[in-house]
């Protein structure tokens, strides 16, 4: 017997049909999880970290203001200096300090450290030639690391601004740093050589490289329990990395989101996320590079993603100035796994 002819639908149909629930679904999802959306910055914003309590977000951006928001309903609170532009930022593990790497003036590019509470700058550290790109606080933040334009790689002591060390990758921007959580090496993003680069801080030198991206190194992130290195590229894939040795171990890479620029850990090591190109955020477990859900934001590219501390937020910034954060997902609980199969 032949089908009922409302089963004849041309396949096309279908699959249009069925992508356009699937669409309508996660823009649910996404209204539903969204915090708050802001214009934060005139210009792109170019720094986004949340503090150590996760009750506040600082962004940075080309305007060279510091500001800092409310995590919960995206208030500001207060704003910070008046740079010609600050392209990195960091917040100390104890919560009083922001360092930022900003252009003070003319060719003086210099990393400034702000006391938070009583808004006013504590240190300068002066010696990059270029824009400082990346800024990391080691886990004790006790050291500050520093990289940009001009190929090096700078370690300040906090409390005194004091050089303590500087290494040189020659012929690359520093893009991207992440200290290991025992704060004995850095890795950092290059340009050029379309690598990453791991460095041992008490040799002060660089020990092993993690090699297979095709394009610039733009974004990385050590694993919480020090074991890997994610990697993202602007040849639009993802890597994770033995922390030990600089094997990979697994890599995805997707047509449809573009450039990847930015990537961040939940501290419990369950999810990675990563700012994309095209305007989405994507959610990855970080043993596998599994995907497990993500936010669209249309016509906005994302420049830079930070994951709250307690792991309740998710925070990503645009290069139009754009602030938005979403409540992150419970990846390993039954209420998110149910959430999952019913937009499936």
């Amino acid at each position: 017997m032949p089908r009922p002819h409302v089963f004849q639908l041309p396949r096309l149909i279908l699959l249009v049909a069925l992508f356009s629930f699937a669409s309508s679904a996660v823009m649910a999802a996404d209204d539903v999880s969204l915090i708050f959306r802001i214009g934060a910055h005139e210009g792109g914003l170019t720094g986004l970290v949340f503090s150590p309590d996760s009750s506040m977000i600082a962004t940075t951006g080309e305007d060279g203001r510091i500001k800092i928001w409310d995590s919960g309903s995206g208030a500001k609170i207060k704003s910070l200096g008046g740079y010609e532009s600050v392209n990195s930022l960091a917040w100390s593990p104890d919560g009083r300090f922001i360092a930022c790497g900003a252009r003070a003036g003319g060719r003086r590019f210099v990393v400034e450290l702000w006391d938070v509470e009583r808004g006013r700058v504590e240190e300068r550290m002066e010696g990059h030639k270029h824009r400082i790109l990346s800024l990391a606080f080691s886990p004790d933040g006790d050291v500050i690391v520093s990289g940009g334009e001009d190929n090096s790689i700078i370690l300040w002591r906090t409390r005194n601004g004091r050089r303590l060390a500087e290494m040189t990758v020659k012929k690359n921007d520093i893009l991207d740093l992440a200290f290991s959580p025992d704060g004995k090496r850095v890795v950092a993003g290059l340009s050029w050589a379309n690598r990453a680069g791991v460095f041992d801080l008490g040799r002060e030198k660089e020990v092993f490289s993690l090699e297979g991206h095709s394009d610039w190194v733009n974004a990385v992130a050590w694993l919480p329990d020090g074991s890997g290195i994610i990697t993202g590229g602007r040849d639009g894939s993802i890597r994770l990395w033995n922390a030990a040795d600089g094997g990979e171990r697994a890599s995805r890479r997707e047509w449809w989101w573009g450039d990847v620029l930015d990537v961040a850990c939940s501290r419990d090591g369950k999810y990675v996320v990563v700012a994309c190109q095209k305007g989405v955020v994507l959610l990855w477990r970080a043993k596998g590079l599994q995907l497990i859900d993500y936010h669209d934001i249309p016509g906005i590219e994302l420049a830079r993603v930070a994951v709250s501390p307690d792991g309740r937020i998710i925070a990503a910034g645009g290069v139009d100035g754009s602030l938005t954060a979403w409540k992150a997902p419970d990846v390993a609980g039954p209420e998110y796994l149910a959430a999952m199969a019913a937009r499936l």
